[in-house]
């Protein structure tokens, strides 16, 4: 998917989340945000695809050497 189809797709004003934060009064910051928003039409509706995992059912263990000699030279002054 090349840059300009995924944000055509994903860069639209239904996917986006907006938060105001602060001591707002409810009325007056819904109604800006009507005026700066409302007129941006809608985006096609994103289809999200989640990938599907077989559930696991039974225990799985692997075993492993701990005994792992890595070659050095340490030496004392």
């Amino acid at each position: 998917m090349s840059f300009l189809a995924f944000n055509k797709k994903y860069y639209v004003p239904n996917n986006a989340t907006l938060v105001v934060a602060g001591d707002i009064d409810f009325a007056t910051t819904k109604k800006m945000i009507q005026d700066y928003f409302g007129p941006i039409p809608r985006g096609a509706n994103v289809v999200r695809s989640f990938p599907t995992e077989t559930p696991i059912t039974k225990k799985r263990a692997k075993a492993y050497d701990a005994n792992i000699q890595i070659p050095a030279v340490i030496g004392c002054l």
